[in-house]
């Protein structure tokens, strides 16, 4: 089978599922030097760190293979659970990613930032964060369930999430939201707009908490909230050249804009071209792949799904 071409492999290589992605190509890697060379640069595109263990495993072979550092596009910390360890006395933590020269952007949890719940989460991964090495241009956060007072996160942990803490990194030029019903009013993509340029969000209403009666006109309700702030935004900050709110159905969108009519801002929101309302389901993974691919350079994140226009809506209103 290693007579077929290359570029034929590489091809076949791509279509690997996300989830199992790394362990089918490190094992495939190992079958010969063939299937090594093939694997290895597609292998180490997307590192996913799923336990702790993982970030100094890699930094002990990255420091082997400096070459290996340099194909590295996208770095996803999967877990809240997960952080850089520890560093020795004057190391910093930017030594672990600072060979990753060809970075094109992170994906982490809401856990990734602190917390009053839990302030020692994720300390190392906070620091690099605050200043790293390479400048992170692209981020993709997904939410995982932080709630305000009185209520749980997925895993039955209360939190309750001080929005003053949630600090986006210097540098930041695009930020991807994904599910961003969970994040209970907590961002402000405001924080960022001396550099943001470019925001992308992905609203999942409905899906999961079935069994929470509040659940759903909450998420509807902190749509609706990053919707006004992010129009504020955009109004008032000329960096900020595009915005995309993706929501799964054109009956959720209308849902949306009910309760911002009830609010009395939607002709306000309906009136800003740079923020864009779409329909389109990426279904489990899709969104995560489609900004990766934007963070590598496609732009197609930002033509996917059917527009749905605020001003059609608000005149079929009035």
């Amino acid at each position: 089978m290693a007579s077929l071409p290359p570029e034929l492999w590489l091809s076949i290589l791509q279509h690997f599922q996300p989830s199992t992605a790394t362990r089918s190509l490190a094992r495939l890697a190992q079958v010969s030097q063939f299937f090594n060379a093939l694997a290895t640069p597609v292998l180490y595109h997307t590192v996913r760190f799923r336990r702790t263990a993982q970030i100094q495993l890699f930094k002990n072979v990255i420091t082997v293979r400096p070459d290996l550092a340099a194909r590295v596009r996208i770095i996803v910390f999967s877990r809240d659970t997960v952080d850089i360890p520890p560093a020795p006395l004057r190391a910093r933590y930017q030594s672990f990613f600072e060979p990753c020269t060809a970075l094109r952007g992170i994906h982490i949890l809401d856990g990734h930032f602190p917390h009053p719940s839990n302030k020692e989460s994720a300390p190392g991964i906070r620091k690099w964060l605050s200043n790293p090495t390479p400048v992170v241009r692209c981020m993709m956060l997904t939410y995982d369930g932080i709630w305000g007072p009185g209520t749980f996160s997925r895993s039955g942990v209360g939190r309750n999430v001080d929005p003053t803490l949630i600090k986006l990194p210097p540098g930041l030029e695009t930020l991807h939201i994904e599910r961003l019903e969970y994040a209970d009013r907590q961002l402000d993509p405001g924080q960022a707009c001396d550099t943001l340029r470019n925001v992308s969000a992905r609203v999942v209403i409905g899906d999961v908490y079935r069994g929470l009666l509040n659940f759903r006109s909450r998420a509807i309700e902190n749509a609706c909230w990053f919707l006004w702030v992010m129009c504020q935004d955009v109004q008032s900050e000329s960096q900020v050249s595009r915005a995309r709110i993706f929501f799964p159905s054109a009956a959720l969108v209308q849902e949306v804009y009910a309760k911002l009519d009830e609010h009395g801002v939607l002709q306000q929101i309906a009136g800003e071209e740079r923020v864009e309302i779409v329909v389109h389901d990426f279904g489990t993974e899709g969104y995560a792949q489609a900004v990766y691919a934007e963070m590598c350079g496609d732009n197609a994140l930002w033509s996917l799904g059917v527009p749905e226009r605020s001003k059609s809506a608000l005149q079929s209103r009035n």
